[in-house]
């Protein structure tokens, strides 16, 4: 529900407040358009080589290390171009980032549950992006008394949220959990497969076998 939260407040965040960066607008609405393709593209070729949950952590504390570089290039530029376009490109690379992550938690919320509660634990994770999506705009409006503040909170937010994905189970070419009881398995480390000749795949700690 934390990592949901966060990506959903840092995506819709970085998304409205495209405008308040140096450079034309419309340039930036299109860049941050054809960089959220980016970031998907660059989820779905990489999240079965690398993994859920090493992918999420790597896209989350991407996310938030360039909010805040970008923030610190910001707020020392002055009249530096070089920093004010660093600092822009940096607030692109969050929102690879952060576009990235959205793609990968629907996936992993879905697989680290088990069946019997897995519609319930995708929308409790939706309800929990609702309420980061809804606090976005307040937390932009911020800057209207301490400039630096907003990207602050989307990028200490999102590092922190990075920091806590390291603790889920990895869920790639894992068989996902049926029960409350081979969920449990699952998150000890316990839940173990291995693949028969025959195509079938035994859990050899619950002595079920699935097709």
């Amino acid at each position: 529900m934390f990592s949901w939260l966060v990506i959903s407040m840092v995506y819709y965040g970085l998304s409205l407040n495209a405008g308040a960066l140096a450079g034309d607008i419309f340039l930036n609405n299109a860049l941050n358009g054809i960089l959220e393709i980016v970031g998907y593209v660059f989820v779905q070729l990489t999240m079965d080589r690398w993994g859920r949950k090493v992918l999420l952590s790597f896209m989350m504390i991407m996310q938030g290390s360039a909010c805040i570089i970008s923030t610190v290039l910001s707020e020392l530029a002055d009249s530096n171009e070089a920093m004010v376009t660093a600092g822009v490109v940096f607030a692109f690379i969050g929102k690879v980032g952060v576009s990235g992550s959205f793609a990968i938690i629907f996936n992993f919320t879905a697989e680290l549950y088990p069946t019997v509660i897995r519609g319930n634990a995708v929308g409790i994770g939706s309800m929990a992006a609702r309420i980061g999506s809804i606090s976005s705009p307040f937390i932009i409006l911020l800057q209207d008394y301490v400039s630096w503040l907003p990207t602050s909170i989307f990028g200490s937010m999102s590092v922190l949220a990075g920091l806590f994905a390291i603790l889920l189970p990895e869920t790639m070419n894992r068989t996902m959990p049926q029960t409350i009881a081979e969920a449990e398995l699952f998150y000890a480390g316990k839940y173990q497969q291995k693949e028969k000749k025959d195509g079938i795949i035994e859990n050899p700690v619950t002595n079920s076998t699935m097709l």
